[in-house]
């Protein structure tokens, strides 16, 4: 339900604005709690309390590149488009305003409806995976419930500051992406990716990084019998929209 979204990204904070905030708090605190991180290993993470303009939404999150992949009509397979057109603009206000809609969308879901819970609650019981340059690597969906609901009635929903845990790490793509397996990949995650999320990522790992099955298997925490079929499907998925693409010259993939 994006279009019911009333926040808007009016004002990105440069990237060396975020990094300076977040480092202050970072030192300060003395409080930590524990996360799921790669590998299955768990690790004590500091914890900040920020202000909830100084955190972006991950470009790179596995649920919304489904969509973006649809909306800006890119190939699963080619991601020199996919970061030219999307991904190294992800400081853009408007790129984070896509997200931000998008990601309020999924907070929405009849099957895990995050903003009803929160909304209900006037509080975050969870805390916010971030990295060092305030990138959201497990919680977008719990910040745009935030953003919405504080925007909606601040006197109510104070989340003007947000509970953070922060990654121990300097800033990395494929860190940031490997941490985020682990977490939505993992037996015991809240809530599933759809079976279009798991398909794609199995062929991107294939196709784009050259990654072997077992190596897939391993990343994504899924049985080799899984890699096999979701690679087929992938092939399934495009021989599909090929077809529908002659069928109707004005179709877009979906």
């Amino acid at each position: 339900m994006a279009d019911l979204a009333n926040y808007t990204v009016e004002k990105v904070k440069k990237s060396s604005d975020r990094k300076t905030a977040i480092k202050k708090l970072y030192d300060d605190s003395t409080t930590h709690e524990m996360q799921l991180l790669e590998d299955n290993r768990k690790e004590e993470l500091k914890v900040i309390y920020i202000d909830i303009d100084y955190l972006i939404y991950n470009a790179d999150n596995t649920r919304v590149r489904t969509d973006v992949l649809q909306d800006y009509e890119i190939k699963n397979t080619d991601s020199g488009k996919f970061d030219s057109e999307f991904y190294n603009k992800r400081n853009d206000v408007a790129t984070q305003d896509y997200l931000h809609r998008k990601l309020f969308n999924y907070a929405n879901d009849k099957d895990a409806n995050i903003y009803e819970e929160i909304k209900k609650s006037a509080y975050q019981r969870d805390s916010i995976l971030i990295g060092k340059d305030g990138v959201v690597i497990d919680g977008n969906r719990r910040l745009a419930t935030l953003r919405e609901l504080y925007e909606e009635k601040p006197s109510t929903y104070k989340f003007e500051k947000v509970r953070c845990l922060v990654l121990t790490r300097d800033p990395d793509r494929k860190y940031y992406k490997s941490v985020e397996y682990a977490i939505h990949f993992a037996d015991d995650k809240k809530l599933a990716y759809t079976w279009v999320n798991k398909v794609l990522e199995t062929e991107r790992l294939s196709a784009v990084e050259g990654k072997q099955n077992d190596e897939i298997r391993k990343i994504l925490g899924i049985k080799a019998t899984e890699v096999r079929e979701n690679l087929i499907r992938a092939q399934g998925i495009h021989q599909y929209e090929s077809v529908l693409k002659k069928l109707d010259k004005d179709y877009k993939p979906n």
